[in-house]
């Protein structure tokens, strides 16, 4: 073997090694429970920054962003491939709550007016459902509307 494929090896293993060419992958339990938030006090002439605790849901925070992301709709390269959202663009995340295993997902009264045909209710909620019961923890999704004043209406 020649010393410049031998060095090339070496090289190649150490980079391995030392995670120059992998990078870790994050688990969700490594994220912190805990984080601050700031607030301004305002004084007599000027305002002062205070930081006060706030309980961080990691599961429940990337469970938000992933249902954010169905209601953004595909990117244009997706777009590309035919891809697209059952979900009606004037549809509005409130929040998402886990409760034990059930994840309860709150939209805008926009989200269940005019879905019509047994596919499109289908591919509604098969999107939400599909998406949120993948992450470790979710077991079943339950889509409510206006602050869970009542459950989201799907028929076909």
């Amino acid at each position: 073997m020649s010393n410049k494929l031998w060095f090339i090896l070496v090289g190649i293993l150490l980079g391995f090694v030392f995670g120059w060419f992998v990078k870790p992958v994050s688990d969700i339990t490594t994220f912190p429970k805990k984080s601050q938030v700031y607030f301004v006090k305002t004084m007599s002439t000027e305002n002062e920054l205070v930081a006060v605790e706030r309980s961080v849901d990691p599961l429940a925070a990337l469970a938000t962003v992933l249902v954010q992301s169905i209601l953004v709709g595909p990117s244009g390269a997706e777009l590309g491939q035919g891809l697209t959202s059952a979900i009606s663009y004037s549809a509005k995340l409130n929040y998402v709550r886990l409760d034990g295993g059930t994840a309860f997902v709150d939209f805008n009264n926009e989200f269940d007016k005019n879905i019509a045909g047994s596919a499109k209710v289908i591919a509604t909620q098969d999107q939400i459902n599909k998406t949120l019961t993948s992450l470790p923890g979710i077991e079943e999704v339950r889509l409510t509307i206006d602050f869970e004043t009542r459950p989201a209406v799907l028929e076909s």
